[in-house]
């Protein structure tokens, strides 16, 4: 008697194994590492808390499929931030990036039907 395993598929249709496999993949095109820093309220102000200093991301300068929202935001420097599909990273985050420049998240694309990877639209402030 032999036994089969039935394989358990991501809503997207592969297997959660290749959905990982992907994952690690798309770290290759990912060369670069960054402080990722959040604003936050803490009793009386807002003080600036730093998330990870070794952020894995890429920068595209650009707005990209963002083009629709960054011409919405008129007299802006755009570029698309790449980051790990698991990556916290939310609008008015900002990213230090190995230079010293800062970008300012604007907005996070949504999830799709399985995620190798997050993309952003940020500003390069300075």
């Amino acid at each position: 008697m032999s036994i089969v395993l039935e394989k358990v598929l991501t809503p997207g249709g592969i297997t959660q194994d290749e959905l990982d496999d992907l994952r690690v993949e798309q770290l290759k095109f990912m060369p670069e590492e960054g402080t990722l820093r959040r604003k936050i309220y803490d009793e009386h102000d807002f003080i600036t808390r730093t998330l990870t200093e070794d952020m894995r991301h890429r920068l595209t300068s650009g707005p990209g499929m963002f083009n629709t929202v960054a011409e919405r935001l008129q007299c802006i420097n755009p570029y698309v931030l790449t980051v790990t599909w698991d990556q916290d990273i939310q609008a008015t985050d900002q990213l230090v990036d190995q230079e010293g420049r800062i970008f300012e998240v604007r907005t996070v694309r949504a999830p799709k039907t399985y995620q190798t990877a997050k993309q952003c639209l940020v500003e390069l402030v300075t």
